[in-house]
């Protein structure tokens, strides 16, 4: 009897000091939440970069409430793997990378095709890297994103990764994972990758920016960021806005639901694709000249039909514009036509994929939109 209370007791004593050396354990770590990556500063030239760390400070989130809310450090080195194990000798704590939320690319080091290619084979080798972590890249420095200081939510990775979860904002921005990315560029080549903009006490994610050949060439602004996430069946609940007569007239339309058929014709060597795209939703704000609210007698059927085709062409417009912009000024085929083809037409893709840049300038795109008004605002 006196053994088996003796070994309950050293169980007891056992578990005791396995919670406490846990805590001890927790609070001597630095759980990154965020990364960013510079070129270093005047030496955009050369060989090198400035990584950025967030981490937030533990204590100030204890009973004490003591401290700002988290520590940034940047550190300067040759290459990504030196500065991991430079920065280790520079902070108290074991860093801890299960925790990461973001990686964000300053805008020197995307458009160096050298040192992108350098930062996502890291990335790509890197054990602490999982493949879940949202990747941004920032308009400017990416230490300037980390360091902004917004105070209802001053831990930039907690932030961005909270921001990317909700899933009513539209698609004015794009936003994906690193595993997402690498799956992009091993498959084409090209790549959309999110854009993150700093302001005083704010940070805006906003448009996208198009890898292609391991560079970035260019950015899409919010509408063009919209029609291509369309196109790519990768957004809901987007808005879309009328505004004419110096905003005496008015309508907004939010889409709640979209279908797009896809489909091909060849004629004579050339190449034609339609989108047919049927969407349904409501009128959220509505405003023309000698009304003074939004009512259901003024928006009656046949006015209702008026709306729809008007929402039509703007949709239509929009995105058609984008896929000139895609064609024309940067040749690059973000929204899956490649894809389409090979699949469906694997013969036809094997004549076509060694100069398909020219041959994606060259397809007749047609859009065309059916949009359902379902209700006037919030009324079913």
């Amino acid at each position: 009897m006196k053994k088996s209370i003796l070994g309950l007791m050293f169980f007891f004593v056992l578990l005791m000091n396995t919670a406490c050396w846990d805590k001890k354990e927790i609070e001597n770590r630095a759980y990154i939440s965020a990364i960013g990556i510079d070129c270093i500063e005047g030496k955009e030239n050369s060989p090198g970069f400035v990584l950025t760390y967030e981490y937030p400070n533990l204590a100030a989130y204890g009973k004490t409430g003591e401290g700002e809310p988290r520590f940034t450090i940047a550190v300067e080195g040759a290459t990504i793997s030196e500065i991991s194990r430079q920065v280790a000798t520079r902070i108290e704590n074991d860093m801890f990378f299960r925790h990461l939320k973001v990686v964000i690319i300053g805008e020197d080091v995307a458009k160096d095709q050298i040192k992108l290619a350098t930062v996502l084979n890291a990335l790509d080798r890197s054990p602490d890297i999982g493949r879940r972590i949202i990747i941004l890249i920032a308009e400017g420095k990416a230490r300037d994103v980390i360091n902004t200081e917004m105070k209802e939510k001053p831990v930039i990775g907690r932030f961005i990764w909270d921001l990317v979860q909700r899933e009513n904002v539209g698609g004015r921005y794009y936003t994906e994972s690193i595993g997402e990315l690498f799956t992009h560029l091993h498959r084409s080549k090209v790549a959309m990758i999110g854009i993150v903009m700093p302001r005083e006490e704010e940070l805006k994610l906003a448009g996208a920016s198009i890898i292609k050949d391991i560079k970035m060439i260019g950015k899409l602004d919010e509408t063009d960021t919209t029609s291509v996430l369309i196109l790519r069946e990768k957004i809901n609940n987007e808005d879309v806005t009328i505004i004419r007569d110096s905003g005496r007239y008015v309508i907004t339309y939010i889409i709640e639901n979209f279908n797009i058929e896809k489909s091909m014709k060849i004629k004579d060597g050339s190449i034609k694709f339609t989108y047919d795209i049927e969407n349904e939703g409501y009128i959220e704000e509505y405003l023309e000249p000698g009304t003074i609210a939004l009512d259901t007698d003024i928006l009656d059927t046949k006015k209702i039909k008026e709306i729809e085709k008007e929402l039509n062409n703007e949709i239509e417009t929009k995105i058609l514009n984008t896929i000139n912009k895609l064609q024309d000024e940067f040749a690059t085929d973000i929204i899956g036509i490649e894809d389409y083809i090979s699949k469906r037409e694997p013969d036809l893709w094997k004549e076509l994929e060694d100069n398909w840049e020219e041959e994606f300038r060259k397809i007749d795109f047609q859009v065309n939109v059916n949009s359902k008004i379902r209700r006037v605002g919030l009324t079913e």
